[in-house]
Formats: C-alpha cells, structure tokens, sequence
C-alpha cells in the first residue's frame, strides 16, 4: 500500500509542477485531494474487511474450544 501512495505522491508533485497557470495549478490540487482521501476510504474499508473476517474467525475458533472444554 505505501508504496503505491509513494508513486501515486511522487506522480502528483510531477503534475503540480507542470501546471501553466494558479488556476491548473489548484484543479491538480483538487484532484490529488479528492484521489487521495477516495484512496484513504478504500484502504479503511479494506482493513475494516480484513478485521471482520478475523474476528469472525477467531469467534469459531473460540466457539470450538468452549465446546470441546
């Protein structure tokens, strides 16, 4: 994931420095904005994917154990 948001970073400061004009200037800031908080919900619903399921594995596992005790 980090490395992804490095390159996703490093191509942003490209565009930005390109830009011919303030206003070109601010809609690139706008679009790296909005990309990089799309991608902040992304990676949190991920986790929060990833928490559930091992949650919910880890409540058979305890379920399992409870009944052989």
């Amino acid at each position: 994931m980090s490395q992804k948001q490095w390159q996703r970073n490093l191509d942003g400061l490209n565009k930005l420095a390109r830009a011919k004009s303030v206003q070109e200037y601010s809609a690139i800031q706008s679009e790296l904005v909005r990309e990089g908080l799309q991608s902040m919900v992304q990676d949190g619903k991920a986790l929060s994917e990833t928490s559930a399921r091992a949650i919910e594995e880890a409540g058979k596992t305890f379920s399992g154990i409870a009944q052989q005790g």
